[in-house]
């Protein structure tokens, strides 16, 4: 009798075992995992939205971006960076100004105006078609100023 008591104990202890392993399983795996699953399909559905608007609204902006009269005759994307950001106001946050690759432009700024620099980048997009590839941006110490690298092209 003694021995089936403690068979009988050891398949309930092996059993309550399995099940807690099972339980905690559950808990600490597969409902994180399929919790994060929801979450990401959440996040695809929005993303995937977006992008319909986006291609929606593409022919929009296409031809709005095509409203600027291009580059002014005999004048460099350099020359134009340069020209227009002193004409903006932001001559003294000019750090750097260097040609770069398959004909783009990049500006380093200083300490420059956050509204004078989103109104320069609107002034030439609608002006002469130049677009913004790439704009790295920090705060500056002072209020509405901000250390910027910029990447431009021609479109």
């Amino acid at each position: 009798m003694a021995d089936a008591s403690a068979d009988r104990q050891h398949k309930i202890l092996f059993i309550g075992g399995a099940a807690a392993v099972l339980m905690l399983l559950w808990a600490f795996v597969w409902d994180p995992l399929n919790n994060a699953r929801s979450g990401l399909r959440l996040q695809l559905a929005e993303h995937q939205s977006t992008a319909i608007w986006l291609e929606q609204i593409r022919p929009m902006a296409v031809s709005r971006s095509g409203a600027g009269k291009g580059l002014p005759q005999n004048k460099s994307l350099l020359r134009l960076a340069d020209e227009t950001l002193r004409a903006a106001g932001m001559a003294a946050a000019i750090e750097r100004i260097e040609p770069g690759d398959e004909g783009q432009v990049r500006i380093w700024l200083r300490d420059a105006s956050f509204d004078q620099l989103s109104g320069w980048l609107v002034r030439v997009a609608s002006e002469y078609a130049v677009f913004a590839e790439q704009l790295n941006a920090s705060r500056a110490d002072d209020s509405g100023l901000v250390n910027v690298r910029l990447e431009i092209t021609a479109g």
